[in-house]
């Protein structure tokens, strides 16, 4: 689990969605239940900020993010590393919509895909990781 991040997070929808992208971002600015990132004692410190772009590529989505709130800029400099941001992204493999990154590129194969809850097997999923391009901003 992570702690003191800040994460930008790209959905893009596929043929079969079950909600679109429209509905996912109302249920993000009004949430119904507490979020929390991977256990409920890991609540979010920041509120969602979701927006919807229409881009070509998933680097063009991350440059294409609207600034930061100035209510939270002063919140996110105290969090900032000495490093400054990463721009590491890790991302499944999708069709269709080419992601941008440049190098270093690698993939890593995770077996996290529920295929028989009873027997508690799971499938593989391939993950790749790259770096977005310089963007300013937050850095």
């Amino acid at each position: 689990y992570r702690q003191g991040v800040v994460c930008t997070v790209a959905i893009w929808p596929n043929l079969n969605a079950r909600w679109t992208l429209e509905e996912l971002a109302a249920s993000l600015r009004t949430p119904v239940f507490s979020l929390f990132a991977g256990r409920r004692s890991n609540p979010l410190g920041l509120p969602l900020n979701p927006e919807i772009v229409e881009v070509e590529s998933m680097a063009a989505a991350f440059a294409a993010r609207p600034p930061v709130p100035e209510k939270m800029l002063a919140e996110l400099q105290r969090l900032r590393p000495r490093a400054g941001w990463g721009r590491e992204v890790a991302h499944d493999v999708c069709e269709g919509l080419p992601s941008g990154l440049v190098a270093p590129l690698r993939r890593h194969v995770r077996r996290d895909v529920p295929a028989n809850r009873t027997g508690w097997l799971f499938e593989e999923r391939v993950m790749e990781v790259g770096m977005l391009p310089s963007t300013g901003g937050v850095e």
